[in-house]
């Protein structure tokens, strides 16, 4: 018995992308059958970035003495690798995680549901599974809105720990954090700050709310244990494409951050992805995404059947909203029935995000203390670049020469700042203005001036009368 056999081929090798700030463009890739039977092919695609060539999952940051138990409110003295990178992955099933201080990262974007989604009760004094969320508890099932692919499975429910975890079983998660993965009890997990956590103070709130194709679950005012008034802000959203956004608005100065697992793990433990574990790592305005495929390239149809002798036009779609300027790889992987090549790993698809900067400077006006003349006073006017490109500052003048600064062309990378000392050194008293001009490469702003003011004194002069004294005694 022979059976017909279908024959892929794709064409062509590679594509391109030139798009502007949140642009969406697409062209077509085309699916051969060059064999006698049917082909059948479906469609994903990942990105292209450091430690995606490797073929074995390094898991030598596992330290097997750190499972263990350690009693609630003792100290941890387990202490984990910190993590340098703003990256990592993949994983055995292909997730890889980036954040938002990484070139390419998501970008933080805060979504405050409170005043819209539904609230979850939250009180210490509380037994598991009363409808409220106490310590050491679990709460659930929650809608996700959608089928949301975790692991290759698909949930329509979620569940929220009390201590810095949802999950997609029923089970409560240990206080105590752990690795990722470690088979235990305690997977299907995403851990956006798994700690000793405790949702019953009074400033606790916990949301939730499907908006379009992404759950947001949010976590505001939620302390550590026992309450020391240290709290986070942070969410989780989930989107419909299978992608994780983790957000950190704000972090109490003083919250134990060294002891915490972030990360993900699969259903039985055997898989998942660790980003830190009792480390230093976490900040105010952080985002995290973990995706098993590009964020910004996506194909229609995903999936197919080519007869023999036929072709099918795919269309490769890439999208840049959210992303940095600068250059961006992804490959499109087409598994299919031939036997030969069952897995094709093309095109690669290049995408080029021309971004623009955006120019702000703070104060404005710029006012400087009193200063005696001859003397020297300053102050600091911040640049920052509020656009997703590079700004160039080519150069920084004064209109009046009693203000000066320390630098005159400086580069700013996105969504970043750049103080600049400004002196004012009056000559004569009397109140002093002018200008400091910021030229650079914003194409909307690209002559920013602030108002600079200081005013000058005369400095006091000490005068002794007389000169000398003089007296006579016995």
């Amino acid at each position: 018995n022979v059976n017909a056999a279908p024959v892929i081929r794709i064409e062509p090798d590679s594509l391109f992308f030139t798009l502007g700030i949140d642009e969406t463009d697409s062209t077509s890739f085309t699916i051969y059958n060059d064999g006698v039977g049917p082909l059948n092919f479906a469609i994903t695609d990942e990105d292209i970035q450091k430690n995606m060539d490797m073929q074995v999952v390094d898991r030598s940051y596992l330290r097997p003495e750190f499972n263990v138990e350690i009693p609630k409110g003792s100290p941890d003295w387990r202490q984990g690798t910190s993590q340098p990178d703003g990256s990592g992955g993949p994983d055995l099933f292909g997730y890889k995680w980036i954040d938002s201080d990484e070139p390419g990262g998501p970008i933080f974007d805060w979504i405050d549901i409170s005043a819209t989604g539904t609230s979850v009760p939250c009180d210490i004094n509380t037994v598991s599974k009363d409808g409220i969320l106490g310590d050491d508890d679990y709460e659930g099932p929650f809608p996700v809105g959608f089928p949301f692919s975790f692991y290759g499975v698909d949930y329509t429910q979620f569940y929220i720990q009390s201590n810095g975890c949802i999950g997609f079983d029923d089970f409560e998660v240990s206080l105590v954090n752990a690795q990722i993965p470690v088979v235990d009890s305690y997977n299907n997990l995403i851990a956006w700050l798994w700690d000793d956590l405790d949702p019953g103070n009074p400033l606790t709130h916990v949301y939730y709310q499907t908006i379009g194709n992404m759950l947001v679950v949010q976590f505001d005012h939620y302390f550590e244990y026992p309450d020391g008034g240290n709290w986070v802000d942070a969410e989780i959203i989930l989107y419909s494409s299978g992608k994780i956004k983790i957000q950190y608005d704000f972090i109490q100065p003083g919250f134990d951050l060294l002891s915490c697992t972030v990360g993900i793990e699969n259903f039985d433990g055997t898989d998942g992805l660790q980003v830190v574990f009792n480390a230093p790592y976490l900040h105010d305005d952080l985002a995290l995404v973990f995706s098993s495929e590009s964020g910004w390239l996506s194909e229609n149809p995903a999936s197919g059947t080519v007869l023999p002798g036929d072709s099918m036009n795919v269309w490769a779609i890439a999208n840049s909203t959210g992303l940095l300027g600068g250059t961006y790889l992804a490959n499109v992987i087409t598994s299919s029935n031939d036997p030969v090549d069952p897995t094709v790993t093309k095109p690669t698809v290049k995408l080029t995000v021309i971004g623009e900067p955006d120019i702000a400077t703070t104060p404005d006006p710029l006012l400087l203390d009193t200063t005696y003349v001859n003397d020297t006073s300053y102050a600091v006017l911040n640049v920052a670049n509020n656009g997703n490109g590079v700004l160039n500052i080519t150069n920084v003048t004064s209109t009046n020469s009693v203000f000066s600064v320390n630098m005159t062309s400086f580069t700013i990378d996105p969504f970043n700042s750049q103080d600049l000392n400004v002196s004012f050194a009056p000559t004569a008293p009397g109140i002093e203005t002018g200008w400091i001009i910021i030229e650079s490469d914003d194409p909307d702003t690209p002559l920013d001036s602030t108002e600079v003011e200081g005013e000058g004194v005369f400095g006091p002069q000490i005068a002794v009368t007389p000169s000398a004294v003089m007296d006579t005694v016995a």
